[in-house]
C-alpha cells in the first residue's frame, strides 16, 4: 500500500487498486460507492459459482452469492460486465506501450484481444448504461463517456480464436 498514491487500495485485501479499478468501479444499484479490485471481484465471482465451499475443518459452508459487500445490493447483473471493462481498459493501456515494457501476463492480453472481446465489450457498455446512465439527466453525456473505452486490434491479434 502507498500512502502517497492517489490511487485507493481495495477494501478487501488493502492492496492498491490500480486504474481499471477506479476507472470501472463495480455498479451497485443502491449506488452505495463500494468498490474493489479486480483480483477480489475475480476472487468473489469465482467463489459465487460453487454451490458451497468446504472449509478448512472440512464442513460444507455457505454459497456466496453476487451482494455487495456493504449495502447487500444485488451486483450480479453488473459484475461481469465491470470486470469485461477492466480488462478492456488494461489492454487499451497495454497496447500503446512497447513490448519490451511489459510482463508475459500483460504481454498475453496485449495480444490475445479477439473480435469477440471487441463485441463483449460493446456490449457490457450497452447493458452498464442502460442501467446506470437516465437519459436526459444533465451528466447522462459523461455517465456514456466513462464508459466508452477504445481497444485497437493489429491484423496479428484480431483472429477469432483459431
Amino acid at each position: 500500500m502507498s500512502s502517497t498514491s492517489s490511487i485507493e487500495d481495495c477494501p478487501v485485501c488493502l492492496e492498491e487498486m490500480d486504474m481499471s479499478d477506479v476507472k470501472y468501479p463495480v455498479l451497485c444499484p443502491t449506488k452505495c460507492g463500494y468498490n474493489f479490485c479486480t483480483r477480489c471481484v475475480d476472487q468473489f465471482v469465482k467463489s459465487s459459482k460453487c454451490d458451497y465451499d468446504i472449509a478448512s475443518d472440512g464442513s460444507r459452508q455457505v454459497k456466496v452469492h453476487l451482494l455487495c459487500p456493504q449495502c447487500r445490493g444485488d451486483i450480479s447483473s453488473t459484475i461481469h460486465d465491470t470486470f469485461t471493462m477492466r480488462k478492456a481498459y488494461k489492454t487499451s493501456v497495454y497496447q500503446r506501450m512497447k513490448d519490451s515494457e511489459l510482463n508475459a501476463t500483460e504481454l498475453r492480453l496485449k495480444h490475445e484481444y479477439t473480435v469477440e472481446d471487441a463485441q463483449a465489450v460493446k456490449d457490457a457498455q450497452a447493458r452498464l448504461a442502460k442501467l446506470h446512465c437516465t437519459e436526459g439527466d444533465d451528466d447522462y453525456d459523461t455517465c456514456l463517456e466513462s464508459l466508452s473505452i477504445e481497444v485497437e486490434f493489429s491484423s496479428s491479434n484480431c483472429s477469432s480464436g483459431t
